[in-house]
């Protein structure tokens, strides 16, 4: 019995032995995976498309160090007031419209857009992650890329034409008010005027009248004065 159980005993310190050989290798294989892996992604900052186009394709960059094992890239997409997954990886939000792909032996991936239209104008981020790694740098996106349309023109919407149609009457009723007030107040300066004229030629009128009223009195009273000198003689 003794030799067995000594066999039991030898098997299971081998069999320690050999799972702290496995932790180990796993904990080494991980650690490896989450300290050395570290991706960088560049994207265009911007890029121009002509309206005459119809094709557009966004070109993804990125440079590896120490990455093993499989990965994926992303795209997502921000227009003016939503944001979009667009593939993730696979494009099934618009299959039709969006063709994600990447060169096996290329560190780079592109988007692909057909039938670009004045919708399509937004922001595009590439974003790429190593499925068998933990490490925080294995999972990373670019700055994004801004889609333009060249010549592109903002239509102008009924809300639009009818607030200006609205400020253009208001600017000439408030300048049509100050014409009208502009007016007025001209004419009572002249009223003003040609009252404050008439009242001094009325005073002056007066005056004469007065003087001339007491001219005439003296020379009446002399000539009765006279009138009574030659009586007496």
């Amino acid at each position: 019995a003794l030799p067995i159980s000594m066999s039991i005993h030898m098997a299971l310190h081998d069999l320690k032995w050999v799972l702290i050989l496995k932790l180990l290798l796993n904990l080494c294989h991980t650690a490896v995976y989450a300290d050395d892996c570290s991706i960088i992604v560049d994207q265009e900052a911007l890029m121009e498309v002509e309206t005459t186009s119809t094709v557009a394709t966004i070109v993804c960059h990125f440079s590896l160090t120490a990455c093993h094992g499989s990965s994926q890239v992303y795209w997502f997409r921000y227009l003016e007031l939503q944001h979009e997954d667009l593939c993730i990886p696979e494009c099934a939000m618009y299959p039709r419209k969006f063709k994600a792909s990447r060169p096996s032996s290329l560190e780079s991936a592109s988007l692909q857009i057909t039938n670009v239209n004045s919708n399509d104008s937004g922001i595009y981020i590439c974003g790429i992650a190593f499925v068998d790694s933990n490490a925080t740098t294995s999972k990373r996106t670019g700055e994004g890329t801004t889609l333009v349309m060249k010549g592109q023109r903002q239509s102008i919407n009924q809300g639009d034409v009818l607030l200006i149609v609205l400020s253009a009457l208001l600017l000439l009723y408030c300048i049509a008010l100050l014409c009208v007030c502009l007016y007025k107040s001209k004419n009572k300066g002249i009223r003003h005027s040609n009252r404050k004229n008439t009242h001094e030629d009325f005073n002056e009128s007066h005056k004469k009248r007065m003087i001339f009223q007491a001219v005439a009195q003296e020379l009446r009273h002399k000539r009765n004065a006279h009138k009574a000198q030659i009586g007496r003689a």
